[in-house]
Order: structure tokens, then sequence, then C-alpha cells
């Protein structure tokens, strides 16, 4: 398999180090990623292994290690601002220099982190980069806000994360009109997934019903439930369709990457 040497990119939960909850942890940091394999996992059965080795080898995400993908398991949100920061920011951009002063004043805007420590140092590093690059941001007021690091993440909201990642990081496919969605005013997320569909990310989309389709690399799963969390097979399927359907541009992914 295809030696991975970049800076992680797990789309959600992976690795060796140990979270303040008894969940299995993101593989973010670049020495747990110098010389990962991606396609060994005992738990992703064969119909999924193709599409979720290529997002593995195109650096997007990776398992908890190499023998576990974490297949079944619900993406967080502290993955989706580990992916999304970095297709926004790029491989070789700042990382994070995370000390106890950044620490402070990170937990002083999001009353939730966990306590800091070596093992959650993850946590604040891709919690931040994500939140001054603009991909991701807290909930509440400019007093009183959280970021919940660990908690789900559902499935508008990972297409609404990814999407804007990618006009960030200026890899939008070269036909796709880069257009600043608003997400305020009425049922927040209807621009966005009708974008989806018109790119040929989605089909047979019903707002109404809460309802999409994707196809991708011989998958074909239907989803209903905006709200309902997305797990991390699904998540790979849906960076995969947004690749093959040329919403993502390959080259441009590319360098942000450092592939």
């Amino acid at each position: 398999m295809k030696k991975i040497t970049t800076l992680l990119l797990t789309f959600i939960v992976g690795t060796v180090m140990v979270a303040p909850t008894s969940m299995a942890t993101e593989v973010t940091m670049p020495e747990d990623q110098e010389d990962y394999q991606c396609g060994l996992w005992e738990d992703v059965p064969e119909s999924y292994l193709e599409v979720i080795t290529d997002v593995c080898e195109r650096g997007l995400m990776y398992g908890y290690d190499e023998y576990t993908f974490g297949f079944g398991d619900d993406a967080l949100r502290v993955g989706a601002a580990a992916l999304s920061s970095r297709i926004a920011d790029g491989e070789d951009q700042y990382y994070g220099v995370m000390g106890t002063t950044e620490a402070t004043e990170l937990k002083s805007r999001f009353y939730d982190m966990p306590v800091f420590t070596q093992d959650t140092y993850w946590i604040y590093t891709n919690v931040d980069r994500a939140t001054r690059v603009g991909t991701m941001r807290g909930d509440g007021t400019d007093y009183v806000t959280s970021f919940r690091p660990l908690d789900t993440i559902n499935k508008v909201e990972i297409f609404k994360v990814l999407y804007e990642a990618l006009r960030i990081g200026n890899a939008l496919g070269a036909n796709v009109t880069d257009e600043n969605i608003s997400y305020y005013g009425g049922v927040w997320y209807e621009d966005l997934m009708n974008k989806m569909e018109d790119e040929g990310v989605i089909y047979d989309l019903d707002l109404d019903d809460e309802y999409f389709v994707v196809s991708t690399g011989g998958i074909t799963k239907s989803f209903r439930g905006f709200d309902d969390q997305i797990r991390r097979e699904d998540a790979a399927l849906i960076i995969h369709s947004m690749i093959e359907h040329g919403l993502a541009d390959e080259t441009s992914l590319q360098r942000q990457l450092g592939l």
C-alpha cells in the first residue's frame, strides 16, 4: 500500500492517544501518520474497502490504527475540524504550537474544551486551527461559547464544513461556481444541499423528506434524516463523491495536502 507521509487528516476519530472519554481518538499528529499503511483494516467490509482506501491514500482519512478504521462509528466535530482546516489551510501551513498560554486562551473562547494535557493536545490544535481558518466555529454568543469537540456531526453539517474548506482552500473544481452560500434565514441548509445535487455529489434530493442518495466508487447509498449523525464510512463516501463528480479539484487537493 502507498506509504502515507502527509500530516494526517482522519476525518473523524482515530489513533494512538487516549481521549478524555472512552472513545478512540484521531490520528492528527504528523508523527502518527508517517508510516501509516492504508487498506489493512480488519473492520472494513469488502464493498467499502476500495473507496475508503482511495480516500486514505489521498491523505484525507485514516483509522484508529492500521488495522481498525472505526467502521460504523460516528464522525466527530474535532475530526471535521482537522480535515477541513487542512484542506483549507494547506499541508505546510501553521499546524499549531499549543502551549499552556495558547490552550488557556482557546479554553476562554470555548468553555467546553477538555482539560489541556498531552492526551488532549490534538483536540486543542485542531479546534484552534479550524476556527482561525474559518471552516468551523463554536455555538452561542461572544460571551458564552461552546465548540462541542467530541460531539457527533450530522449529515448536512458535514457537507457545509467540506464545502467551506474547499472554497477557502481554492480547491473547488474548475467548473464549479464559487458561491458564498448563506446559512442564515429560513432553513439554513437548503441552498447548500441544492448545490450538492446540482454538482452531482448527491441526487434524488427531497428537502421535505430529508432524503438524498450518494453514488460513488461502485457504492450507492440512500440517506434520510438531515439531523442524524453521520458515520465514518459515509463521510468517506461523501468525500469520494465530491472528488469523483468534480466538486473538489484533485490537483488542488494534492497541492493543499502536500501529496
